[in-house]
């Protein structure tokens, strides 16, 4: 009999379903870490919120996500109310960027709304308009009125950048404190500011006349209209207002009606006016100058009272023009009655002009009363150059510069000059056709080099370096370099510096000036000016007042004082 071999089919299929089971499960674990149940590209195994197809949170750029996934389909990662799968679906949407808080030109108009997204004047806005990103600089830069004023310029200036309006002149010098000479009542003050139309100004205040008005609800509206369409002076009309007048005691009114017209200069923030006036008393006539409080003018009609001191000598008869474009040329100068204009004759750009009959007004205004120093201002000399061919062109001249009378010199920079369809700049320097006045000009040469220098302000002290380059043609100019003002700037920017010449040192001056300062945290753009003194014999420079303008419009005063290496 044979042996047999019983198989113990009971217990082999409990073996076989235990280890079965257990390999399923083990298997199941496996898949379940290995996938992704969110739909976010992070597998199950890593993805701290496997279920959350918007965590962990990712970058604008991110495209690791499985777009056939329902879950991320029907989620909002950016959360800006459009689902991840239509953005996905529209090309121009991102599903990990909120397209509601992106502007790149600052216009208010979100980029995926945006016809033009680097252009911030389209979509074009009504007159009005206030949304804006005033700190974006693209939008800065651009003029979307078309007024030849930029949109920063405008903001800060208290204008509208979407309403053209340009007189030429920075519309901020009548708004401010001001002083008035009435020619019945005397010396007055007023408050200017900008009216609702272009051109028009308000000057309000019970002192504008100088009447004895104790109420500030007086208020005259003067128009402001440019003699041309690039002049910075014109005329100014008052239309007939009425207006109360409170006496001290506050017990009585007595009401006056006005009317009147003039003219403006508005670099200069002058304003004259001839008006009329119907009073209880009757209708008197009488003539009303407006001016910066620092300003005297010539309130009594001009005559002896000249508010310059120099040796006029030095701007009459002939004068070396040198012009940056194209050379040297002899011009001749006559003095006017008003000691502040001169007469200047001759083909003063050494254009190659044939005729003799090129003649325009040259205007200076002095830093301070009785000045030998100041502003040379040619505001649109008009005139026609006949070449050798017989060909006749049409220019009109701009300029603001620099004059020191006793030096006896006069420059310009950035001048423009249009005609023949084109506008071309340059650098205009007028100087006595003989050096035999002036001054020393050796003492000025003996700056250039390297300095520390010290700013203090109101936020306290601090250190620089600047450094002074000199003009190789004028002993009196130089360019300054350097993070003078310890902004952190780490860019190379220069600024123009001019010298004065005195007896035992003199006037420094830094004419308003724009600059970019880049830093570690980003840009800036300052506007700087300045005036202080120097001396020959310790060969240091110091700043008794400087104005610092960062682009918002914030005013830093304070000294600036430069030494020696």
């Amino acid at each position: 009999m044979k042996n047999k071999t019983h198989i113990k089919w009971p217990l082999i299929l409990a073996i076989f379903t235990l280890v079965f089971n257990y390999s399923c499960v083990e298997n199941e674990e496996f898949i379940s870490e290995a996938a992704d149940n969110d739909g976010d590209g992070v597998l199950n195994s890593l993805d701290e919120f496997p279920d959350d197809p918007c965590l962990p949170a990712q970058q604008m750029a991110y495209t690791g996500f499985n777009v056939f996934s329902a879950i991320w389909q029907n989620s909002d990662c950016d959360g800006d109310g459009v689902s991840n799968a239509d953005e996905f679906e529209d090309q121009a949407r991102n599903p990990y960027l909120d397209e509601n808080t992106v502007d790149t030109d600052g216009d208010g108009v979100a980029d995926f709304l945006d016809e033009a997204p680097e252009n911030p004047c389209v979509p074009a806005q009504e007159i009005g308009y206030i949304g804006f990103n005033s700190d974006n600089p693209t939008w800065g830069s651009a003029d979307c009125d078309g007024d030849l004023i930029t949109n920063i310029d405008e903001f800060i200036y208290g204008t509208d950048p979407y309403r053209p309006c340009n007189l030429n002149f920075d519309l901020s010098n009548f708004v401010r404190e001001l002083r008035t000479v009435d020619s019945n009542n005397g010396e007055g003050v007023t408050i200017g500011s900008l009216g609702v139309e272009c051109g028009e100004y308000i000057f309000s205040g019970g002192g504008i006349f100088n009447q004895g008005c104790f109420n500030d609800d007086v208020e005259i509206l003067f128009i402001f209209t440019p003699n041309a369409p690039n002049s910075s002076e014109g005329t100014i009309t008052v239309p007939s207002t009425t207006y109360s007048c409170l006496s001290e005691d506050g017990t009585e009114t007595t009401e006056f009606t006005i009317e009147g017209t003039g003219i403006y200069q508005g670099e200069l923030t002058r304003a004259e006016l001839n008006y009329t006036m119907i009073t209880p008393d009757g209708t008197l006539e009488a003539t009303l100058n407006i001016r910066r409080l620092d300003d005297p003018g010539d309130d009594n009609g001009g005559g002896d009272d000249c508010n310059l001191n120099f040796d006029f000598s030095n701007f009459e008869g002939e004068l070396i023009t040198n012009d940056s474009n194209n050379g040297e040329n002899i011009v001749v100068a006559s003095l006017l009655d008003s000691c502040n204009e001169i007469s200047i004759s001759g083909d003063f750009l050494n254009l190659g002009c044939t005729n003799d009959d090129i003649e325009f007004l040259l205007f200076l205004d002095p830093f301070v009363e009785g000045g030998n120093e100041g502003n040379a201002i040619i505001e649109n000399a008009m005139f026609s150059c006949i070449n050798e061919a017989g060909e006749a062109t049409d220019y009109t001249f701009n300029a603001v510069g620099f004059f020191s009378g006793n030096d006896g010199f006069m420059e310009f920079f950035d001048y423009e000059l249009t005609g023949g369809g084109a506008t071309i700049t340059g650098n205009l320097f007028i100087e006595q056709s003989a050096d035999d006045g002036g001054g020393d000009e050796r003492d000025r040469c003996s700056f250039e080099g390297e300095y520390n220098t010290i700013v203090n302000t109101e936020a306290g002290e601090s250190f620089g370096i600047g450094i002074l380059t000199q003009n190789m043609e004028n002993c009196n100019e130089y360019t300054l370099s350097g993070d003078f003002l310890n902004l952190g700037c780490t860019n190379d920017f220069e600024i123009d510096v001019f010298f004065g010449e005195e007896e035992g040192g003199s006037e420094v001056i830094i004419g308003e000036t724009m600059f970019t300062c880049e830093t570690d945290n980003g840009t800036e753009t300052y506007t700087f000016s300045a005036f202080g003194g120097y001396s020959n014999a310790e060969g240091f420079i110091e700043f008794s007042e400087f104005i610092l303008i960062d682009g918002s419009g914030a005013e830093t005063f304070g000294t600036l004082f430069f030494e020696p290496l």
